[in-house]
């Protein structure tokens, strides 16, 4: 027997003379790494209670793969409605294919959510909100990790790692509150880290990426920050919810292999470095996820932190980290989103700016049987040119797009005939993809937006004339408006008088606004 061509014969004897050291070398230390292995996971815990969840609604962000499949597996096996949130919907697809190898039970509803736009966050929500009259739990899971060099920005400008993992799901929780309040006793649990203790909460930076000091550290900064955010996020929405039947988790599931490191590029010799490390202490996506199907299905489970409890290995956890109440309120009171402006910057002496508005919507009879929520989101996006002083606004709707999609433009200007003038140019787009409705969808949107756009008109003039009364001034044609005293009963008809007659010598002289309608 030869080693390798060239390195002579291997006796029998040579074998007999190696065994001994192999046997008392080796063996033992390959036996006390496996050992360590197995306490080390049996100290991980494991989620016990195996009571069946059906009839209960679980949505589940990131759930394509890692930690997030292997709970929704979890679920399906205790016979739970599973909403699986995922980015990308062929790997949803193919998630639910792995998981039906393994349990029929259960029902699995993949459905597209990118935690990246907030837009497709509120359009998700708008989602679940028409197919599930309850909603049991919501696990803020997905959360991905990348190199700081990369600079990467989220869809509304904000830094990858804080947009996606922290403020994402903070948008996906109030959005979907209110459902968890109907459908109490329910959960939300916020997957977190225990790197959250390095991280450092600075309002000044949060949003655009790590600290400069920060950059320095071997641990990935803008992750642990984001971490920490969840954190912070789990304490104040705790406090906030109270006594209102929903009960607020946060968790760290371990150093898992869950594909969360998979846009970094590490050499090969690295690898070799960990690799004796993963083998003691790294879990599977199955073992981290034991701590998240906890914390959803155990019944009574303490908060340890008053409001809110943090949990590793399936126990409460104490956090090194001291949690300030006034840090977690005032990342929830500063939030953008509080003012609804998601977005804005300045580019080449132009101010960019996009909002997210809430608006009640006034639905037809005929429009009941497609759309079931009074109220609809609305995506403003403005841009303010001080060159050639114009505001341009696009407005479009980001629900039930499907019924009627509704895109507008007006753009604010200032007059050719008289600089003191503002001229206001509306026009919009009306689509719809309800067969057999199309056409008379888009008539309905058309005269609507006829209608708005006189009832603009006449808004503006009424304000004009209450702002601004012209008290016995001649207008080009000579004609005067006279604002009359009269009594505190009948104010309110001749100030509506008043502005009728200036709206209509408005129209017919070229007033202070000009507006004209673009179909």
């Amino acid at each position: 027997m030869q080693w390798w061509p060239g390195t002579g014969t291997v006796t029998l004897h040579d074998v007999e003379r190696i065994m001994p050291a192999v046997l008392t070398v080796v063996v033992p230390l390959v036996a006390t790494l496996c050992f360590i292995r197995a306490l080390t996971s049996w100290s991980w815990g494991r989620c016990a209670n195996l009571m069946s969840q059906e009839g209960k609604v679980f949505v589940v962000t990131g759930a394509n793969s890692g930690l997030g499949k292997e709970t929704a597996r979890m679920l399906a096996q205790r016979k739970a409605r599973v909403v699986l949130a995922c980015r990308d919907m062929a790997a949803a697809y193919l998630a639910v294919e792995d998981i039906r190898k393994t349990t029929p039970h259960g029902e699995l509803i993949p459905m597209q959510l990118d935690l990246a736009s907030l837009e497709s966050v509120y359009t998700f929500a708008q989602e679940v909100l028409a197919d599930f009259p309850q909603i049991h739990v919501l696990i803020n899971n997905a959360g991905l990790s990348i190199p700081d060099e990369k600079q990467a920005m989220t869809e509304d400008g904000f830094e990858m790692h804080f947009g996606v993992n922290h403020l994402g799901h903070f948008f996906l929780t109030n959005l979907l509150l209110e459902r968890l309040k109907e459908s109490a006793p329910s959960r939300i649990i916020n997957v977190s880290s225990l790197l959250h203790r390095h991280g450092i909460i600075d309002f000044d930076h949060l949003s655009k990426g790590p600290l400069p000091s920060q950059k320095s550290g071997k641990l990935p900064p803008a992750y642990c920050n984001s971490k920490l955010c969840n954190v912070y996020h789990a304490m104040e929405l705790g406090e906030r919810l109270g006594d209102s039947g929903v009960d607020v988790f946060t968790l760290c599931p371990g150093w898992c292999y869950s594909g969360l490191m998979r846009h970094y590029n590490f050499p090969w010799y690295k690898y070799i470095t960990i690799f004796p490390i993963a083998f003691l202490f790294m879990r599977s996506a199955n073992k981290g996820a034991q701590g998240i199907v906890h914390c959803a299905v155990e019944e009574n489970l303490p908060k340890n932190y008053g409001s809110f409890g943090f949990y590793r290995n399936c126990r409460p956890f104490t956090s090194p980290t001291t949690f300030s109440p006034d840090i977690s309120k005032q990342l929830w009171d500063s939030h953008v989103l509080s003012e609804d402006t998601i977005f804005r910057e300045v580019r080449g002496n132009k101010l960019f700016t996009k909002r997210l508005l809430t608006k009640t919507n006034r639905v037809p009879k005929w429009g009941e049987r497609f759309i079931s929520n009074p109220k609809v989101g609305i995506i403003e996006e403005s841009v303010v040119d001080l060159n050639n002083k114009t505001l341009t606004t696009y407005t479009r709707n980001v629900g039930y797009t499907k019924v009627m999609s509704v895109i507008e433009k007006v753009v604010y200007r200032v007059s050719d005939d008289n600089p003191n003038w503002t001229v206001a140019v509306r026009s919009g787009w009306i689509d719809s993809d309800v067969f057999g409705f199309k056409h008379a969808i888009q008539a309905f949107g058309v005269e609507r937006f006829r209608k708005n756009c006189s009832q603009m008109v006449l808004g503006f003039n009424y304000v004009l004339s209450k702002l601004y009364p012209l008290h016995g001034q001649n207008n080009d044609d000579g004609s005067i408006i006279q604002e009359e005293k009269s009594s505190v009963q009948g104010a309110k008809e001749k100030l509506k008088d008043a502005a009728k007659r200036a709206s209509d010598l408005a129209m017919a002289k070229a007033t202070p606004i000009l507006a004209s309608c673009q179909d």
